[in-house]
């Protein structure tokens, strides 16, 4: 009788095990949420939740801190109408910036890992288009730099960076869209020629990429506006992870 009932058991231990190679566990479908009028997107298939674009100023930062125009690409198939437009990304000391992170959403500045994984399954990335000096009209389309932190250590994602102009840059409001399959693309980072402007706005004669992904990126950018950067040479933009939102 034992070896009967041993036997069954065995039996039953297989066709669970059969079953679960069956069937695979369901794939991870990236999420958007607000949370304090700030959008936040899911990770897959990590988890977690990561503001989709650099933390903007407020009213109070406004007067007194350093609020650069960003591009915040995105290339995950979530629609929002903030997707790939121009933040004024709030660009500040590590302290405040995780300060901010928890008193605010209750979270913390991401991890290097956490922001890498971002990068790659979303495509999100930070964007500075800065006038470059010279004879001939070219933009800079190179990565503003973030806080990350891990073991009680801030430091910067990515971790090379464009110094800045002397007397500031002089930084674009843009907003992006994806590109064509055969479009002409450089790397965030690099620089290219300016179009002659076309009813109303200016922008590269090429797309940007997304480096360690398929996402491409056309640029376009208001001609009125050049915002002089007030950002220190120590500070950057952030993000926040947070708690799944409600």
């Amino acid at each position: 009788m034992r070896g009967a009932r041993a036997t069954l058991l065995l039996v039953a231990i297989l066709i669970g095990a059969a079953r679960a190679e069956a069937d695979p566990p369901a794939p991870c479908t990236p999420r958007a949420a607000e949370q304090d009028g700030v959008r936040f997107v899911s990770v897959c298939p990590a988890g977690f939740w990561i503001t989709a674009g650099p933390v903007p100023c407020g009213a109070a930062e406004r007067e007194q801190a350093a609020c650069d125009p960003v591009t915040a690409l995105e290339a995950s198939a979530l629609a929002a109408p903030s997707k790939d437009h121009s933040v004024e990304a709030w660009v500040t000391d590590a302290a405040s910036a995780a300060r901010t992170c928890k008193r605010r959403f209750g979270g913390r500045l991401p991890t290097p890992l956490e922001r890498e994984q971002a990068r790659l399954a979303l495509g999100l990335a930070s964007l500075r288009v800065r006038e470059e000096p010279g004879e001939f009209a070219r933009l800079r389309l190179h990565a503003q730099q973030e806080w990350v932190a891990e073991a009680g250590r801030a430091t910067r994602y990515p971790s090379v960076a464009t110094p800045p102009l002397p007397g500031g840059d002089g930084l674009l409001v843009c907003v992006a869209e994806p590109a064509m399959p055969q479009a002409h693309f450089v790397p965030i980072g690099e620089s290219c020629d300016e179009r002659p402007e076309e009813m109303g706005v200016r922008s590269p004669n090429c797309a940007v990429g997304v480096p360690g992904t398929h996402a491409r990126f056309e640029l376009g950018c208001a001609p009125e506006r050049v915002v002089r950067s007030r950002a220190r040479a120590g500070d950057a933009a952030f993000r926040c992870v947070a708690p799944a939102p409600r």
